[in-house]
């Protein structure tokens, strides 16, 4: 479960009569989302290895699957920040970032291409990787992981990431609308929980590497 409680952070531009903004940090483990990005956060990032991992979610499986990502990053010594593509701000700080959204109708979410868009430049000038949900891409075969890689670097054009991970979801019909149920079933599809958290942990244990970020 991931933990929402706000913290005051005093703006270092605000005067004492102003009231500091409140900066909402979402924990799960070791890995921690900050939103909205903050000044003092800002300064904070540049004198470490800090990474954004940052993905789109409709059900939340997605963002539990960053959050484990970032986890993963933390225990081999980088700073991991999470945060949903919507709530990202600026990229000047980060070392790294890592883009991850699951799949639908055969697509990423859109938010992934408006996040890329917003920040090309920025983009352009950072290493990146990015990792896919979906239960059709789970399986690591060669077909998939072209599927996948395609699916992704089509969505944050004109970058292009070292690595893709491919990852089963959640599907869960309480998450599901009534027309989503319905075209599930027509399909036949399985629901369930099909995540593998080893081998989420295993693909994000090799991101220092991936990222030239090991050793420096």
């Amino acid at each position: 479960m991931i933990e929402v409680f706000p913290v005051m952070v005093p703006h270092p531009q605000a005067s004492e009569r102003t009231t500091p903004p409140i900066l909402y940090r979402c924990r799960r483990g070791d890995a921690k989302v900050h939103y909205p990005p903050h000044p003092l956060l800002y300064q904070v990032r540049r004198m470490g290895k800090s990474v954004l991992v940052t993905y789109a979610s409709r059900t939340g499986t997605t963002a539990e699957i960053a959050a484990t990502i970032g986890e993963e990053l933390e225990r081999h010594g980088l700073t991991a920040e999470v945060v949903g593509t919507d709530r990202a701000g600026a990229l000047g700080g980060y070392r790294a970032v890592v883009i991850g959204s699951p799949v639908y109708m055969g697509k990423l979410l859109p938010d992934i291409r408006r996040f890329a868009g917003a920040r090309a430049d920025d983009l352009a000038a950072l290493p990146v990787a990015g990792f896919v949900v979906g239960i059709p891409l789970a399986e690591p075969t060669p077909e998939n992981r072209e599927r996948a890689q395609s699916l992704l670097n089509e969505a944050i054009s004109p970058t292009r990431a070292r690595d893709v991970g491919l990852f089963a979801g959640r599907l869960d019909p309480d998450h599901l609308s009534f027309v989503q149920r319905t075209i599930c079933t027509m399909m036949k599809a399985e629901f369930g929980d099909f995540r593998n958290e080893e081998a989420i942990r295993t693909w994000a244990a090799g991101l220092p590497a991936v990222l030239g970020l090991e050793g420096d």
